[in-house]
């Protein structure tokens, strides 16, 4: 395999991966999103966490011991949410042969059908707990149901906020692989 052609399989490959942490990155801040899709009594709880996940207070006082460890375990990982996906980005464009474009467009988008196919097989509570287990190993994000967490971002909501994620990433990607596709063809039929 020629050099250029690994990037190109490599720039595929990273495509649906950027994507998909973009949009998360673009949702996760997003207080719209939270006002459609929580319980109304959550959304001011929201608007104090998601400031206490930027830095700007301190965790709110509603929460026990147990929820507060698991929020800052949770603001760790969207911090490097919110690095990791330019850096990914970047990192795609670098290495991305601009000459194929419209190929890494094209099949990376084939790639996100498949993992987005994959994922509607898979039951969310397996996704849910699968993800729990590699960003929180220490076991701190179970907890009983009567919990302030559970009662403010139940299951359900989570499916929904993780529910917009795709759609989001599959319009906006799909744009890009019509673009590329028209391309190719008019490129191969001058």
């Amino acid at each position: 395999m020629r050099p250029s052609a690994k990037l190109t399989w490599l720039a595929t490959i990273l495509f649906p991966v950027v994507m998909l942490l973009l949009f998360a990155n673009a949702l996760l801040f997003d207080t719209q999103t939270y006002h459609a899709l929580l319980q109304p009594g959550a959304y001011t709880t929201t608007v104090h966490v998601l400031d206490y996940f930027h830095g700007k207070v301190p965790v709110p006082t509603l929460f026990n011991t147990a929820e507060r460890s698991h929020l800052a375990d949770v603001k760790r990982v969207i911090n490097t949410l919110e690095w990791l996906a330019p850096f990914l980005f970047l990192i795609w464009l670098a290495v991305l042969p601009f000459t194929e474009l419209n190929t890494v467009l094209v099949r990376g988008f084939q790639i996100l059908l498949l993992i987005v196919f994959l994922l509607v097989l898979i039951p969310f509570d397996t996704v849910f707990t699968h993800f729990h287990q590699v960003f929180f190993p220490q076991g701190n994000w179970m907890f009983p149901a009567d919990s302030m967490l559970i009662l403010l971002y139940p299951a359900s909501f989570f499916q929904a906020f993780f529910t917009q994620i795709l759609a989001l990433t599959l319009v906006f990607s799909s744009v890009f692989a019509v673009f590329g596709r028209i391309s190719l063809v008019q490129h191969n039929n001058p």
